[in-house]
């Protein structure tokens, strides 16, 4: 199911062809994700939602006075990353969230950015990525001794934002310009298939003897030397 936002911005004329930008939103349950997705397409907040629907929902965006056709997809993952590659596959660029009252949220948050490592190295290409930090608003319930602390896959990193789930912007306009540089520079260039081993096992378990780095930090783009 696909569901439509927003309308043409001023920017987009009527002979320019919008690039087509895919943005997979990636997080435990609860962390928000859904929250952040209607408002930045909607400019409204909504409380409750559905944990187990997934959608896709489209808008058209102007990026430097490019227009942009931008597909959000808001997946549905319980705890863990599950069938990864229905977006792995998919997206040009990746918005990993967790839920600052939440230890569980942010633990899992770990999880999404090692397999983007490692779809990254698998796949030889770069991905924007951005570690975004929700629920701001409840930070005073924040979960005892979190703190942020770096987290690096090789020589990647990710940025890192914090935000309540009523903000009006859900990715900086820096985000969106590295995200239609990807989605430019892919549809220049033919894209590769899933990589056998992805296929063999499409979600990531952390290996015994990579210690646990703490609180995901830090990364603007995945890159194949990133893990």
């Amino acid at each position: 199911m696909s569901s439509v936002f927003g309308k043409p911005r001023a920017g987009s004329g009527p002979h320019s062809v919008p690039l087509e930008v895919n943005l997979a939103i990636l997080g435990r349950r609860g962390a928000g994700k859904s929250a952040l997705t209607v408002k930045f397409l909607t400019k409204r907040f909504i409380s409750e939602y559905d944990p187990n629907l997934e959608d896709t929902y489209s808008s058209e965006e102007t990026v430097d006075h490019q227009p942009v056709h931008l597909r959000v997809m808001d997946t549905a993952d319980l705890d863990t990353p599950r069938n990864c590659e229905r977006y792995l596959n998919w997206a040009h660029a990746f918005l990993v969230v967790y839920s600052v009252d939440s230890r569980q949220s942010f633990e899992s948050s770990s999880s999404y950015l090692e397999l983007l490592a490692l779809h990254a190295k698998e796949t030889q290409r770069s991905y924007p990525a951005l570690l975004l930090g929700n629920k701001l608003d409840m930070a005073q319930y924040r979960s005892p001794g979190l703190r942020a602390r770096p987290w690096r896959a090789g020589s990647g990193a990710c940025s890192l934002r914090s935000l309540p789930a009523w903000t009006s912007s859900m990715c900086s306009m820096s985000f969106m310009r590295r995200c239609e540089r990807c989605a430019e520079s892919w549809r220049r260039a033919p894209r590769p298939g899933p990589s056998s081993s992805l296929r063999r096992k499409p979600c990531l378990t952390r290996p015994r003897s990579q210690p646990d780095m703490g609180w995901p930090a830090a990364l603007s783009t995945l890159s194949p030397r990133s893990a």
